[in-house]
């Protein structure tokens, strides 16, 4: 079959490249004028550093396949991704761990004893969290919300916590230990080379045109292929007919500093008078680089207008409601499926994407042998966000989580 692409980010080139292994031929659309979408990296001109030109990324997974898939096209160099938070003129580790809580409170417990000490802390409820604020609250107590919570979430969101949906707080960890890691996944690493040779090297296959520089003009035509993989925002497909739906986009402002300018890759900046959220130090992602001096990157949120990237989807009533119209309307296309970050409105890590795109490509290519319909949503479009588990969030000693 011959397959119609919408974007070059990660699901439309994961989704590209199995597809081709299989003998179908793809044409690959991006507006860009680079491939990897918000994972794009570059080096810098000056200091030779790999910047992530969108925000930091670690790739991290506890599904084999997702690893072995990504290996095939680029080394995976060992990477555990680590973060600290300014908060009340304090720098603190964080994710939230034991240190961070000893600090927090002058105490010197131990792992043993810090869970009944949270225990202490929090504010029971007598119903499920009903929002951010009270997911945090329930699970953390006051003290720890307000100082690392409640102004970062309203800055980085433009939204009180308490219009927030509780799933929101649950993708954050807290660990009951002295560990620092943010991610807990069996497999953790960055590509050596970034980002952008990982997809280009995915993407280097004789059933692959790509088309950079080739915005998609909402033509489709089914007498050149077969179906569409649309991995663009839904809203822009239909012309934006129920309205535009809400993101929060980033704004970055680059500096160059001698040395090194922070202890690792992202801090945040909790505190409300502190006008950016966090302060990115590119060259501590890559492990295996040497350099002199640095680059640090301020990042701002702010709301997403027409003109801006969008990077994280607002998922309040409204927006469900709105998306929910633009479902329907997908649903009576045809021959075209809506994949990815933007395609369903959800927030993806990268392995939720890569992970995605293998699911699609499968069902795809079971479709084709079968004679049968290809899905127009190949996971359920009502669920805010994916999650290979259920996990608490709350992880002490001896258990595993997110």
């Amino acid at each position: 079959m011959h397959f119609l692409i919408v974007g070059a980010g990660l699901t439309g080139s994961a989704i590209s490249r199995l597809l081709a292994d299989e003998g179908h031929t793809c044409v690959i659309l991006e507006q860009a004028d680079h491939v990897a979408g918000n994972c794009h990296t570059v080096r810098d001109e000056k200091t030779g550093i790999l910047i992530h030109q969108f925000g930091p990324h670690t790739l991290h997974t506890d599904t084999p396949e997702i690893w072995r898939f990504l290996e095939r096209f680029v080394e995976i160099e060992p990477f555990s991704h680590r973060k600290q938070a300014w908060a009340r003129g304090e720098l603190y580790p964080f994710p939230i761990n034991l240190t961070t809580i000893n600090k927090l409170f002058d105490v010197d417990l131990t792992p043993e004893q810090a869970h009944g000490f949270i225990q202490q802390q929090v504010e029971k409820l007598d119903h499920e969290p009903r929002n951010f604020e009270e997911a945090a609250l329930s699970t953390v107590g006051r003290k720890i919300y307000e100082a690392f919570y409640q102004d970062y979430t309203a800055k980085q969101w433009g939204q009180c916590p308490k219009d927030l949906p509780a799933f929101v707080f649950r993708r954050l960890p807290v660990h009951l230990s002295h560990k620092r890691d943010v991610f807990l996944h069996a497999q953790q690493g960055q590509p050596v080379g970034g980002y952008t040779h990982m997809v280009e090297q995915m993407l280097d296959h004789p059933n692959i045109e790509l088309r950079l520089n080739t915005p998609f003009d909402g033509r489709f035509d089914r007498d050149t292929y077969d179906h569409l993989f649309y991995s663009g925002p839904i809203d822009r497909y239909f012309n934006w007919k129920h309205g535009r739906l809400a993101y929060r986009t980033l704004d970055f402002k680059h500096e160059y500093r001698q040395g090194t300018h922070q202890d690792c890759g992202s801090v945040n900046h909790c505190d409300a008078d502190t006008p950016y959220t966090r302060v990115i130090e590119h060259k501590h992602f890559w492990t295996r680089e040497q350099h002199d001096d640095t680059v640090i990157s301020f990042e701002f949120s702010r709301a997403c207008g027409p003109d801006d990237k969008p990077y994280y989807p607002i998922r309040l009533n409204e927006e469900n409601k709105m998306y929910q119209r633009y479902v329907q309307l997908a649903r009576s296309e045809s021959n075209v499926s809506f994949v990815g970050r933007l395609g369903t409105y959800r927030y993806l890590d990268m392995d939720m994407a890569i992970g995605e795109a293998m699911q699609a490509a499968e069902q795809t290519i079971e479709a084709c042998l079968t004679g049968s319909s290809i899905p127009t949503f190949f996971v359920d479009p009502a669920t805010p966000t994916h999650t290979e588990k259920t996990r608490d969030t709350v992880e002490q000693e001896q258990s595993a989580t997110t």
